[in-house]
């Protein structure tokens, strides 16, 4: 008997099949334990996770039956949905399914299963730790938007960790098993399968994060929402198998190329990367599109009266300088945080005195109150919930207020009911209730794919809210991009397509918000996005224009509490053009650290 047919009838014995139903089984057993199991009952991995975890950021965690292992401040929950269960799962089917037929004794497969449980458990502990340590260092702000919110960040971070993790253990355990077994294992590699073994780690991947929810049908009745998991889930590691795959093409050309061949290819990445540093998006005169309609969102303690950290009341002093910097400035539109819209349609807060003495002091600007809410929370789909909430509104409308600044994140792409909802603001009060709102991306192109419905708003759903709201504010920051020129290329485009859709809707007002804060994220560098290359980048889109659209009104600065003087010096001199401060925008590059 050949030594090719030996090893086909030693593949279909039947232990090998019964060992590969053994595995299955467990795997299934674990996965119906994680999803029936509370906190207490995952303690054998919560627990050396949360100890590994409190070991490499020094922080202290006690075990609560409710949530898990929470730290002291109560900011941190290593709960049953970071145990990594499901990456423990992929590891140990991965590695018996890939490994267990390389095993020529009955004996030794046998002690393959459990030994590939042992070192899939202790593989996900180390790496199940690094992702929390990771997500624990994420500095993303709560509710951030723009192109990469913090529930996508902890998904990409996930994936990105496991996936590569996942990719790690495959082919650290293949070189392993190749130079155990030697040549029989390289004359393995030349079969066709094995020219597909690089797929490994992400059939496995897929298998167990989508096969098993869409075979259970356990994405709910939210189908938009798994369909665009699932499209991260798979472009993600298939950018990095992408990627993987040019750098070794990349290798093995520089490797076997001759020198002429290596000097051009250094000339041409030399020649990119100085007409890179020559780039310069930005505008090409210093004129002004200052229309003083400008715009500025301020704190809290302007709308109840008192500072909700200190409980000190304002003093009138203060009021006197708000009123100040506003005219200075040209402020014309100030969105004052009126706190949270909750579940039950009511506004956190109601207006104090403060609020209607900046109104009498500054009578030519528009304060609105500006409302959040967490839209995953909300029910914006139900009319009974909408109908609570515009309620809640009309008590705002009876004490004296004429309209409102709406901030719901994350607003996905076409999002369920909200559109409805401002609509039917506009309904009830017959269009005399100003309704200012908050707004996403621009989609590069004008219109995205469901993978980005959470980070871009289409052409068309900007027109469907432009035609029932009164006012647009963009909120160009947390771009994650990680250069000016490219910063400033963004605003640009995002200001010209916005200004361009607007212009069919009568009597819209575009504003364009910009960034004054210096909370360094994975989504934001103050060095790249400020109000410098935000202003060059809004002055170069309207520079193009044959004049300006009635529908721009100005920016808005993002915000008061965080801007500081030197920051209102580089509004004047870069937006405002003013004679009385240095201009600062002469060249992209000259802002470079």
């Amino acid at each position: 008997m050949s030594e090719e047919r030996r090893m086909r009838k030693e593949w279909t014995a039947p232990p090998d099949r019964w060992m590969y139903l053994i595995a299955v089984l467990l795997a299934i057993g674990l996965k119906f334990h994680y999803s029936m199991a509370e906190s207490h009952g995952l303690m054998w991995i919560l627990a050396p996770t949360a100890w590994l975890v409190s070991h490499f950021t020094h922080l202290e965690f006690s075990f609560s039956e409710a949530e898990g292992y929470v730290n002291t401040t109560g900011s941190i929950v290593i709960a049953p949905a970071c145990a990594g269960v499901n990456f423990l799962i992929i590891c140990f089917c991965m590695l018996v399914f890939a490994h267990l037929h390389r095993f020529r004794h009955q004996v030794a497969k046998m002690a393959w299963l459990p030994a590939s449980g042992l070192v899939a458990m202790l593989f996900t502990l180390l790496v199940n730790t690094i992702r929390i340590v990771l997500s624990i260092n994420s500095d993303v702000p709560p509710g951030s938007t723009g192109l990469l919110t913090p529930e996508t960040i902890h998904r990409l971070e996930g994936i990105s960790v496991y996936f590569l993790a996942l990719s790690l253990l495959y082919y650290g355990s293949e070189a392993l098993f190749t130079w155990v077994h030697g040549s029989r294992s390289r004359e393995a590699d030349n079969s066709t399968p094995s020219r597909l073994r690089f797929l490994i780690p992400f059939f496995w991947y897929l298998a167990v994060t989508l096969g098993i929810p869409l075979a259970r049908g356990s994405f709910g009745g939210n189908l938009h929402r798994f369909v665009e998991h699932s499209q991260t889930v798979v472009m993600l590691p298939v950018l990095f198998l992408i990627t993987f795959f040019m750098l070794k093409c990349l290798v093995n050309r520089l490797i076997h190329a001759s020198p002429i061949q290596i000097a051009g290819t250094c000339t041409l990445l030399l020649s990119t990367i100085m007409v890179f540093s020559a780039w310069d998006p930005g505008p090409g005169t210093t004129t002004s599109f200052n229309t003083d309609n400008n715009g500025l969102w301020v704190e809290s303690k302007w709308y109840t009266g008192f500072d909700g950290s200190t409980g000190e009341s304002v003093l009138a002093g203060e009021v006197e300088s708000l009123t100040a910097l506003l005219a200075r400035n040209h402020i014309r539109f100030v969105y004052v945080r009126a706190g949270q819209i909750a579940a039950s349609g009511e506004v956190e807060h109601m207006p104090g005195p403060v609020f209607f003495e900046l109104k009498k002091r500054s009578p030519e600007v528009v304060f609105l109150p500006w409302i959040s809410g967490n839209a995953d929370e909300l029910p914006l789909q139900d009319p009974n919930w909408r109908n609570r909430a515009i309620q809640s509104m009309g008590k705002l409308n009876s004490s004296g207020i004429k309209g409102v600044h709406l901030d719901f994140e994350p607003i996905n792409n076409n999002h369920p009911g909200y559109v409805e909802l401002l609509k039917e603001i506009r309904d009830r009060f017959d269009g005399a209730f100003f309704v200012s709102h908050a707004t996403c991306r621009v989609a590069p192109f004008g219109f995205i794919g469901t993978l980005m419905s959470g980070h871009f708003w289409s052409q068309d759903f900007y027109r469907a809210t432009m035609q029932v709201t009164d006012q647009t504010v963009l909120m160009g920051y947390n771009t994650a991009l990680c250069s000016r020129e490219m910063y400033c290329s963004c605003m640009k485009r995002q200001t010209r397509m916005l200004l361009e859709w607007a212009s069919e809707v009568p009597n819209h007002q575009i504003l364009i918000g910009i960034p004054s804060y210096d909370r360094v994220s994975l989504l934001f560098d103050p060095v790249v996005e400020n109000v410098v290359s935000a202003s060059l980048g809004i002055r170069a889109a309207l520079e193009e224009m044959p004049k300006i659209p009635k529908s721009f009104k100005g920016v808005a600065i993002y915000a008061n509490w965080t801007t500081s003087p030197e920051e209102w010096k580089e509004f004047q001199s870069n937006w405002m053009m003013s004679p009385f401060a240095p201009d600062l925008s002469s060249s992209m590059i000259a802002q470079k650290h």
